[in-house]
Parts: structure tokens; sequence; C-alpha cells
């Protein structure tokens, strides 16, 4: 038997011996036992609401789209397509929670940023209009990898419910929202050959027609520190004809 193991059982039979000590007389094993387990338990309760007040960070990306964003030209109507693939978004956060005394109910907030990717088919982009709006067409046949994008920094407000046996963000929880952002960058970027035949990345500054703010409702359910949120915009995230409504789907973690 190795020095460990010697060592190990030592250390239960002294600690199994310390636990006897304390029962108190006249008690026997088992009314002991169920006394123990009645205080531990009493203890988690009041642990577990112990810490009401606590920071909060997250980290969350995922794939994005547009929805409800049918686009008039002429007689004709369409849908502004997005290249799923290259459509994306995450956001970084930190802030403030606060749980209400003895309820599982978590109020969040704080500042978080984010970053709103569009992928747009090849040769197709999102430019300025003759009457001072814009507009989504073919600019041209050579441009490929087109990305429409905009970071925003924004202020959330969740309401979670918090099932944690101890603290909070320890157990399943699930929670809604929403975000409100102000637009802090933008640009439209594409690759096209050179004269050498060469791709060449072009990064094209300026609005493009997108909101410079934005508003939307956000639900998220976790486990733990793993977490998955679906948000949809309210306001119209490219300013065309119709609404272009920006949605989400995004898994994150807690920091």
């Amino acid at each position: 038997m190795s020095a460990i193991r010697i060592f190990t059982l030592l250390f239960l039979l002294v600690l199994t011996s310390e636990i006897q000590a304390q029962r108190p007389p006249g008690k026997d094993r088992e009314e002991w036992q169920d006394d123990m387990e009645k205080q531990f338990e009493l203890y988690v309760r009041n642990v577990r609401y112990q810490r009401d007040h606590l920071p909060w960070a997250d980290l969350h990306f995922g794939p994005a789209s547009l929805a409800a964003a049918p686009l008039a030209f002429g007689s004709n109507s369409d849908i502004l397509p997005t290249e799923l693939g290259r459509s994306w978004m995450w956001k970084f956060g930190a802030g403030m929670q606060y749980r209400w005394d003895k309820t599982p109910m978590v109020l969040q907030y704080g500042l978080r940023f984010s970053v709103h990717r569009l992928g747009l088919p090849d040769g197709r982009m999102v430019f300025a209009s003759a009457d001072g709006g814009y507009e989504y067409g073919i600019v041209n046949p050579e441009y490929s990898r087109v990305q429409l994008v905009a970071s925003y920094l924004n202020i959330p407000l969740m309401l979670h419910f918090d099932y944690s046996k101890y603290g909070i963000g320890n157990g399943f929880t699930w929670g809604f929202g929403g975000e409100f952002g102000i637009r802090t960058n933008q640009y439209q970027r594409y690759t096209m050959p050179n004269a050498q035949g060469d791709d060449l990345r072009v990064k094209v500054s300026g609005p493009h027609g997108i909101s410079p703010i934005r508003y939307g409702l956000l639900t998220q359910l976790g486990y733990k520190a793993y977490k998955i949120s679906v948000g949809y915009d309210l306001n119209s995230f490219v300013d065309l004809e119709n609404n272009a409504h920006f949605v989400y789907f995004l898994l994150g973690i807690e920091l």
C-alpha cells in the first residue's frame, strides 16, 4: 500500500472520529444524521440568496439574417437576400445583476457591444439612390464576398428566472427583455480583382442606409455558464423602402 493511500485512510479515520465526537449524548446515529442533514439544507437555502447583487460578463456568437424585408422595384417586389454562411453577429457585455429577496427573479442590466454582419450575394450592394435614399441591387458582377457591417453600443435590460441551488447563475435560467443600441461604426466591404488578377479587399465607410439606432426583443435560455439567445430587432436594420428586421440566434458563455 502506498504512502498516499495510508495517509488518506488515516485522515478519514481521524475525520470520522471527530464527527462522531460531536454527536450529542443521548442521540443515536440515525437521529443525529437527520439533524445534520436538516441543518445542511437550511445552510444551502440561506446561501442560495446570500449573494443577491453580482457582476456579470458574457460573450455570444451566432448566425444572423433579415426578416420581413420586401423591396419594391417598379411593379416588382423581392426579399433582401443574405448569405447565411457570411451573416453573423457577436456580442460582448458586462454589468450587474440583482436578485429580488427570496425569489428566483433576477434583474440584469449593463452595457453590451455588438457587431452585425450581413453577407450579400455576389455583385449586389446597398447604395445611395438619386432621391437621397438607399437602394439594393446589382452594382458590379465582379464584386464578391460582399458584407454590410455595423457595430452598436447597447444597453440591455433583462428579467431572468434563476433556479440555482445557490448564488446566481449556477443552475437552470431563462429570461426575456430587450436592448437599445446606438451605432458606433458602419461600412460595406467586398472583394474585387485588380489589374494583375489578384483579389483586392475593399472597405467603403459610410452609413449605407444602416439605422443609427437599434431596439429589439431578446429571450435567453441557459444552464450554468452556457446560454442560448434568440433576438429580433423591432426597427429596420437598413433604411430601404420596406422594413428589414435583424434576427439572430446566438450561443454564449458567461465569463
